[in-house]
Parts: C-alpha cells; sequence; structure tokens
C-alpha cells in the first residue's frame, strides 16, 4: 500500500506541477491578450493621427468683392450747370488674376450682370484700385455702381449721390 500512496503522491506532485504551469501559461497568454489589445489601440491612434496629417487640406473658396466710395457724395448743382462727383472702387479677396471694371453712373439693382449703355469699363487690368467720373446735370438722387469680375467670380457695390440746388448766393 505505501507503493501506491507513493504512486499516488507522484502523480499528485505532476497534476500540480501541470497544474501550475497551465496557470503560469494561461496568466502569460491573458497578459499577451491584454498586451496586444493596448498595443493595437495605440497603433490605431498613431495610424489615424497619420492619415490624418497626410490628408492635404481642402482649399478655402476663392473669394472677391468691391467696395465703391463718391467723394463728394452730396452735389450742389448752381445755375442747373452740371456738377461731377469722383468714385474710387477697390477691390480685395483672394482670386487670382486680371480685373474688369464695368462702372454706371446710375444703376439701382444689385446683379452682377453687364447691361448696356453702361458708363465706362477697365479691362484686364492688374491695378485693385480705379477710378472714375460721372456728371449729373438733373436734381434727384442717383446710385453709381461698380461691377468687377476677377477669374470666375463676380462683385458688385453702390453707392448714393444726391444732387441738390445750391442755396447759396454767388457773386462773380
Amino acid at each position: 500500500m505505501v507503493a501506491q500512496v507513493r504512486c499516488l503522491l507522484r502523480m499528485l506532485y505532476r497534476s500540480l506541477i501541470y497544474l501550475g504551469c497551465l496557470v503560469i501559461i494561461s496568466s502569460i497568454f491573458y497578459a499577451q491578450q491584454i498586451i496586444l489589445r493596448y498595443l493595437s489601440k495605440i497603433l490605431f491612434m498613431f495610424m489615424s493621427r497619420l492619415s490624418k496629417a497626410s490628408r492635404p487640406s481642402t482649399p478655402a473658396s476663392p473669394t472677391l468683392s468691391v467696395s465703391l466710395v463718391a467723394n463728394p457724395s452730396s452735389l450742389y448743382q448752381i445755375n442747373g450747370a452740371a456738377t461731377s462727383t469722383n468714385l474710387t472702387a477697390t477691390v480685395s479677396g483672394t482670386v487670382k488674376g486680371t480685373i474688369n471694371y464695368t462702372l454706371y453712373c446710375n444703376r439701382s439693382d444689385t446683379g452682377t450682370n453687364i447691361t448696356s449703355p453702361n458708363s465706362g469699363q477697365f479691362s484686364n487690368v492688374s491695378a485693385t484700385s480705379e477710378s472714375f467720373s460721372c456728371s449729373y446735370s438733373s436734381l434727384g438722387t442717383y446710385t453709381p455702381k461698380v461691377i468687377v469680375g476677377r477669374g470666375s467670380l463676380a462683385a458688385q457695390d453702390q453707392v448714393t449721390v444726391n444732387v441738390v440746388k445750391s442755396s447759396a448766393c454767388w457773386i462773380f
């Protein structure tokens, strides 16, 4: 019987060693799974940042605007004579290329379509500012306007000019 107990003890000892190895192996396997899970998350974050950095940014849409200024904007008519104002159009924006200016001494709509008759044109100009003059022979309110085109874009601006009768006495 002692031999049988010894045999059982050896088998139990071997089983415990085997079970211990299984516990150690399963612990190592579990640790590997955790490590792989974290490494895959880190790799995913790195790759997503890398792909965002390598993507070309979308360029902003080109812009075009114009500002029209009248100097003076109030005119005085003396003895029915024509009077004039100086107008300056200044172009800004990101679109590139030469500029086409179309000028109107009295056009009140806000469209950018070119109509006839107009009061003047400057074509294929590189300057971002142009000046012109408008004369008025009748009393009233007028709307000088400029339309600019650059590349495929167009913009417009307009101002109000008032022509009033002079109340001053002029002695010559």
